[in-house]
């Protein structure tokens, strides 16, 4: 929590919760503008967490380390742990449209003598992360003339060197340092190549 010069509180979490919902409901903005955006996001978020008194609630502090932390009344009521009688419930719904089928047959060799025919599917449903790397190759095309003089299309601002990471990559990093409090060395693992971090890992042993 800060004072601006107007002398009113700001609340740095819930205003940058409030900055990311209004950035991920903007349907006119391009991807790129947007991975641009989510990076000065989580940079104002890391320049606010140095500048801020650490605490139990904007680092890893526990809280029984923390002699600010707010502290709640630990007086037991009548209700029981756990889910409450009438309270509506909460579950996982299946999808429509799954993305991958995997049928479950039967083998027929080993049910009991008799007639068997087909009566439906009983079906449960399991969702997945899947998070893959995507690729994206500008190739400029090269004209040359009758002399040997060539002329190359632009490529788009930015792309600079032969491989290298995206906005998107880079504001995945600057969250995962930055909001999640993951080591830097774990966020470098994260985006090496297996056999890259293998050989960096021999060189330190």
């Amino acid at each position: 929590m800060i004072k601006h010069g107007m002398g009113k509180r700001i609340n740095i979490q819930e205003t940058i919760e409030n900055a990311r919902k209004q950035l991920a409901n903007e349907a006119n903005l391009s991807p790129a503008l947007k991975a641009t955006f989510e990076l000065l996001i989580n940079l104002c978020l890391l320049l606010a967490q140095k500048w801020l008194p650490k605490n139990s609630s904007n680092s890893s502090i526990p809280p029984s380390a923390d002699p600010n932390r707010e502290k709640t009344s630990k007086a037991t009521g009548k209700r029981k742990p756990g889910g409450q009688t009438g309270h509506p419930g909460t579950t996982l719904k299946p999808v429509d449209n799954p993305d991958k089928i995997v049928p479950l047959t039967i083998d027929r060799s080993k049910l009991p003598q008799g007639e068997w025919k087909a009566a439906g599917w009983e079906k449960r449903q399991v969702i997945e992360l899947e998070i893959q790397r995507v690729v994206t190759e500008y190739q400029a095309e090269i004209l040359e003339n009758e002399r040997g003089q060539q002329v190359r299309a632009e490529f788009p601002r930015g792309v600079v060197q032969s491989a290298q990471y995206g906005q998107s990559v880079k504001s995945h990093a600057v969250y995962m340092s930055v909001h999640q409090m993951i080591p830097c060395e774990r966020v470098k693992r994260a985006f090496c190549q297996p056999d890259q971090y293998t050989v960096e890992r021999r060189k330190r042993m």
